[in-house]
């Protein structure tokens, strides 16, 4: 029996020291109003053999003057005041019982600017929904469905689970799905008859207007995907096709028809990491054009058999993208939500040099917290509208103006 016993200890031990350690996320960079309640999210966090966490979070550095503390240390998502203005940096670490992972930082800045969102001159911006009494909380992708209903996903917070959220034309708001395959809601598309959303796993979820959700793609048992941004456009050979980005492995995934078993990859001839984000393509002069938003980079792939690889812009305002669109006009322009700076920009794919989009980058709004989502409300044809989402700010703005002019 003591044989069995020691034996069964030096197979325990063995086991402990193979445990590897679990990685912290602490959550993505973020700007907030001056005096706001920031709730951090420690969710994406993870352990290789999927034991439970302990989260433990402190602040490294406070701006001059704040007394700001966090509610609770050691749940996934604690909060604080943002009392003062300035940068506030937060460390995660976790735990899985033996084994403790490495910091993860997240910065909070709180600045006196966001909040005044304006416009480019000769454009208009209009709140849809906003705050508590919107009925939104951390709105992310959004995707305008028949008749110019939103459908927007939201992130939720301690309190409100991620959801699919509905605000009809008419201004009122409904749930159409929450939990199940939602949580960590991130994009969503409608494609016509039904909604395509993404959570930031390898699952790719179609959810009907009615609110059924179900499986569209799925790489879990093959490999360990991160999709993030949604995009549905016509190749220059006709038909459909559908583009996920994956934050991962840097890539696109393409879809020719949902629900889907395969994808194929569009690697951007290894374009530097960062996470593809955003994606969206166009067919121009009979040839394909694919963007690529990795967090801080534009590029552009031209062609397929052969493709060309061009980096449009880097950095500057260019921060923390997490969508990107082509405008509907006869002379396409990209337009991009960077999370965090604030800013819609507007970019030129023509471009041919490398960053040559980044002297000519216009700034379409400016003042929001963390623009995410962004989808044309196209009811009226001829008067195309943007509409943006805030997760900071949580609201919902609709943007007016000539966008075939930029």
């Amino acid at each position: 029996m003591r044989n069995v016993l020691v034996a069964a200890a030096v197979l325990l031990s063995a086991c402990a020291t193979e445990l590897k350690a679990p990685t912290a996320d602490a959550g993505a960079a973020r700007r907030v109003p001056v005096g706001q309640l920031v709730q951090l999210d420690g969710s994406a966090s993870a352990d290789p053999a999927s034991l439970p966490l302990a989260f433990a979070w402190s602040f490294r550095s406070l701006p001059p003057g704040s007394a700001a503390k966090l509610n609770d240390a050691r749940v996934v998502r604690p909060s604080f005041v943002a009392d003062v203005a300035g940068a506030y940096v937060v460390d995660l670490t976790v735990s899985n019982g033996t084994k403790q992972s490495g910091v993860a930082e997240v910065v909070v800045t709180a600045d006196p600017t966001v909040g005044a969102v304006l416009p480019q001159a000769g454009f208009t911006i209009t709140t849809v929904a906003a705050g508590p009494s919107g009925f939104l909380v951390s709105p992310r992708g959004v995707a305008v469905g028949q008749g110019g209903d939103l459908f927007v996903m939201e992130g939720g917070d301690a309190t409100v689970p991620p959801r699919l959220t509905r605000l009809a034309a008419t201004g009122a708001a409904s749930i159409v799905a929450q939990r199940g395959y939602l949580a960590g809601a991130q994009d969503v598309l409608w494609t016509g008859t039904e909604l395509l959303a993404t959570t930031g796993g390898p699952v790719l979820v179609k959810v009907s207007t009615a609110g059924v959700q179900s499986v569209a793609f799925d790489t879990t048992s093959t490999s360990d995907l991160r999709l993030q941004g949604l995009s549905k456009v016509t190749p220059a050979a006709g038909g459909t096709a559908f583009y996920v980005g994956d934050s991962r492995n840097d890539e696109l995934l393409s879809l020719a028809s949902i629900p889907a078993t395969t994808a194929t990859r569009a690697s951007f001839n290894g374009a530097p990491g960062g996470g593809t984000w955003g994606v969206t393509g166009f067919a121009s002069g009979g040839v394909d054009q694919l963007i690529l938003a990795n967090r801080d980079e534009v590029w552009r792939q031209t062609g397929t058999a052969a493709p060309t690889v061009t980096r449009l812009a880097a950095g500057g305002l260019l921060v923390g993208m997490r969508k990107v669109l082509v405008t509907p006009c006869a002379t396409p322009k990209l337009v991009v939500a960077a999370r965090d700076t604030g800013a819609v920009l507007v970019l030129d794919p023509a471009c041919t040099g490398n960053d040559c989009a980044s002297a000519t980058a216009q700034q379409l709004v400016v003042g929001l917290g963390n623009p995410y989502g962004m989808d044309w409300d196209l009811t009226d044809a001829a008067n195309p509208v943007l509409v943006v989402t805030d997760e900071s700010l949580d609201a919902v703005y609709r943007v007016k103006g000539n966008f075939c002019a930029l």
